[in-house]
């Protein structure tokens, strides 16, 4: 039998923790099985993660948790290099912070991600 992941905390170099959890969902019987992947952002606890979003590979997962990474530490630099107070200025979500950014980049996927309902 062969051992196979089912969930992924993904790290920066140099990070004290993970910034994004992808899990792997199947749904389906034998034969005619679906599998989706499922992004939240990285908390020590489940109640405490937020959902980004649901995509068909591992691939598109992934690449939208480096794009969430990216855009969380844009947002945080925004907030410093204006001197703003981050009370004055709530958080957008993160799926708000990731279609800002992809919206906004230039090399972000052409093709939006496939979503399935909030979960």
């Amino acid at each position: 039998m062969k051992a196979v992941p089912v969930e992924w905390e993904l790290t920066d170099d140099g990070a004290d923790s993970p910034y994004a959890v992808i899990r792997k969902l199947t749904y389906g019987r034998l034969g005619n099985r679906e599998y989706w992947f499922r992004l939240v952002t990285w908390a020590p606890t489940s109640e405490a993660r937020e959902l980004i979003g649901y995509w068909r590979t591992l691939e598109d997962a992934a690449a939208a948790a480096w794009d969430y990474s990216s855009a969380s530490r844009g947002w945080q630099h925004h907030l410093a290099a204006g001197r703003k107070d981050a009370r004055d200025y709530p958080r957008p979500t993160a799926r708000a912070l990731l279609d800002h950014y992809r919206g906004n980049n230039k090399t972000a996927p052409s093709s939006s991600p496939e979503r399935r309902g909030r979960g």
